[in-house]
């Protein structure tokens, strides 16, 4: 007996009406039934003989430019997308984890700039009137511009300033005490 048909047909009581009761006749090989979909229908039938060796192959959906599938281990990202393989397109995520067996993307974040110390009094110049603040310190915690040379701002050093310092902009963060490179 070769394949029946390619449609799914629900189990009946002659195929054991139970999915683990006929997984258990099929590896016993008593029976000849095929896999099953997740609503427990038969797929189709055939003598375990004439199984055709069967790689699946999975087409993987595009990704739009600008973002990534999700590889394991990847962090939870709200901002993610899901494949949705009925309608063959990304959309928003509706759960607060990934889940098995779905395919995920998420958007390349582009790389945070770089800042350097100030070189020299010269190019610290167009900043000298910015208040600042200590990384550390909340946003109200701000300071009146500084004395400068080529090696100082105020008391401290243009590497420390850098490591210790932003200049308050009005945002929680502050600018970056540096040159962006």
């Amino acid at each position: 007996m070769r394949w029946r048909d390619i449609k799914t047909e629900p189990m009946t009581k002659a195929d054991g009406d139970d999915r683990g009761f006929v997984l258990q006749k099929l590896l016993n090989g008593h029976i000849d039934a095929y896999p099953w979909d997740n609503k427990g229908n038969v797929a189709a039938w055939m003598p375990l003989s004439d199984l055709p060796e069967f790689v699946p192959q999975i087409a993987l959906p595009v990704v739009p430019e600008g973002w990534r599938m999700v590889v394991q281990g990847d962090a939870f990202d709200e901002r993610r997308k899901r494949w949705n393989h009925h309608s063959k397109e990304w959309v928003a995520g509706q759960i607060g984890h990934y889940a098995v067996g779905d395919i995920y993307i998420i958007p390349i974040d582009p790389p945070k700039p770089t800042y350097r110390a100030f070189a020299n009094a010269a190019e610290f110049e167009p900043f000298k009137n910015m208040w600042w603040r200590g990384k550390s310190y909340i946003s109200s915690h701000q300071n009146p511009p500084a004395q400068f040379n080529d090696h100082l701002h105020g008391n401290n050093t243009w590497e420390y300033s850098l490591a210790e310092k932003v200049f308050c902009n009005g945002t929680p963060e502050g600018l970056p005490f540096g040159v962006k490179q």
